[in-house]
């Protein structure tokens, strides 16, 4: 009788485990594989699926009720802000957002945006599994940084006149040799104008480069 009351408890424990459901989006598949074998080590039944791109991460959390939609902030071709927004605003599901480098400005917008928690991909494995373990809990995740963004000052004061032209351009969508056309310019000064406003803004693709304008309203 002992050995059937464990065994149905068991069962109905790896019933409850088995439910466990994550969704990573990301364009890398090194980095899709590093996470799920983090998320797997930790919920040992747990189902992961994987999207690398925005059409692809929507149309899976709309026929999925994930407990966890993990979200790398930069993925070509993709908003991941607005993404994110969608995930967590329409589809009401939770997202934890991951960075490559430290950008408390972004971190605020994603969390404005709805997500549960913004960490940098160079926290230990304990920290990320730790903050996962949270969201799906429902504690409410501590950002200590996040109220430090409204003293920094806006990167774009560090910009020249022309990298400041080059700037607007390349978040309205242009390329490099619309960019030299339009600023009668050479395409490699615009390229190196380009690394330059890359460089001084912490972004490292137009992407995220968009969402830093938009965030700070610059025009």
């Amino acid at each position: 009788m002992q050995y059937l009351v464990r065994k149905l408890f068991s069962e109905k424990m790896n019933n409850y485990i088995k439910t466990m459901k994550f969704l990573v989006i990301d364009d890398h598949s090194i980095t899709r594989l590093g996470i799920e074998n983090l998320l797997k080590s930790n919920y040992s039944f747990c189902k992961v699926d994987a999207a690398s791109n925005g059409l692809e991460a929507i149309r899976l959390v709309k026929n999925n009720a994930y407990d966890l939609v993990i979200v790398d902030i930069n993925i070509p071709g993709t908003d991941t802000l607005e993404l994110t927004h969608k995930i967590t605003s329409e589809l009401k599901q939770k997202v934890l957002v991951l960075s490559m480098s430290p950008k408390i400005a972004f971190m605020n917008s994603y969390l404005n945006k709805g997500a549960a928690a913004f960490l940098e991909k160079s926290e230990t494995d304990d920290t990320i599994a730790q903050t996962i373990a949270d969201i799906i809990s429902g504690k409410t995740i501590s950002n200590p940084v996040e109220n430090k963004s409204s003293a920094l000052p806006a990167p774009f004061n560090t910009l020249t006149k022309k990298e400041f032209s080059v700037m607007l351009l390349l978040v309205q969508g242009k390329s490099v040799s619309e960019i030299a056309t339009l600023l009668d310019s050479h395409t490699s000064t615009i390229g190196t104008q380009k690394q330059k406003v890359f460089e001084k803004t912490g972004v490292d693709n137009v992407i995220a480069l968009k969402q830093l304008h938009d965030l700070y309203k610059v025009s």
